[in-house]
């Protein structure tokens, strides 16, 4: 971890106590302690992901200038996960089997007192702030690759302004054949044997991949406060994604700037 001097630097600087970007970060935490408890209840094995992976480790909490939340997990919990989880009066899990518009194959646990529109339009039922949830199974590079491109064509249609009847019914039909491609590739490639692991096939976070080894264990690492659950390999981890993650970045090059259009908190 950064010593204490420069993290109230970077702090002071990017998301001081009060600003719209500190106030959302404590507002996600607050969804992440829902979501820790929720899975200790059932048994489920997740741990934090991408930044905030590397915030836990390098900041103790959230980076000073992030402004969303990432969790992953294998494909076995990820199952047991959806059989437990029962939509409430606080979260909504949108996936593309609950929401018509949705292309992703990672997740977002939507928090419903919240509305937030990010500066890609998107034409979602729930728009709260949200978790995002990546599942890890084995995984064929090449077959990633070849989904990715659906994947973006979709991405491309979804940050449209105009959604017209037509453009509604081309995005449907694309989504559709991403998701036959999805199953197929898994029906095919799925059971072939291999010890790498990367986001579910057709995610197109895929890159980076680990051994089972590496990402079976799990310690505790305070985020904001509290203790939450990263890879015991956080290093091995962190350098496959980051490279040397424990130096800071060219700071007069980040901007504090939300990547969200519009916060309205508690509602």
């Amino acid at each position: 971890m950064i010593d204490s001097a420069t993290q109230k630097e970077l702090r002071e600087r990017f998301n001081p106590d009060g600003s719209l970007l500190r106030t959302y970060q404590l507002y996600l935490a607050d969804c992440l302690k829902w979501f820790d408890t929720f899975c200790k209840e059932h048994g489920i094995r997740y741990w934090l992901d991408g930044g905030t992976c590397l915030g836990a480790v390098r900041h103790g909490g959230f980076i000073p200038w992030d402004d969303d939340l990432d969790v992953k997990m294998f494909e076995e919990d990820w199952k047991k996960f959806k059989a437990a989880f029962r939509e409430n009066d606080r979260f909504f899990l949108q996936t593309m089997e609950t929401e018509p518009y949705y292309f992703q194959t990672f997740a977002k646990l939507r928090d419903k007192h919240s509305l937030i529109r990010e500066k890609v339009p998107t034409h979602y039922s729930h728009n709260g702030a949200f978790i995002d949830i990546f599942v890890v199974a084995p995984s064929n590079r090449f077959v990633a690759q070849r989904l990715k491109q659906t994947n973006l064509y979709l991405h491309k249609l979804a940050g449209k302004e105009n959604w017209s009847p037509l453009r509604r019914a081309v995005f449907r039909m694309y989504r559709g054949w991403f998701r036959f491609k999805i199953a197929a590739a898994k029906a095919l490639f799925g059971h072939l044997p291999g010890n790498r692991y990367r986001n579910m096939v057709g995610d197109p976070f895929y890159k980076h991949s680990w051994t089972r080894e590496e990402l079976e264990g799990q310690v505790e690492m305070e985020f904001e406060g509290y203790k939450f659950p990263v890879p015991a390999q956080y290093d091995t981890f962190l350098t496959r994604i980051y490279g040397d993650w424990r130096s800071l970045p060219d700071l007069d090059r980040i901007s504090a700037d939300l990547h969200l259009a519009e916060i309205k908190l508690g509602i």
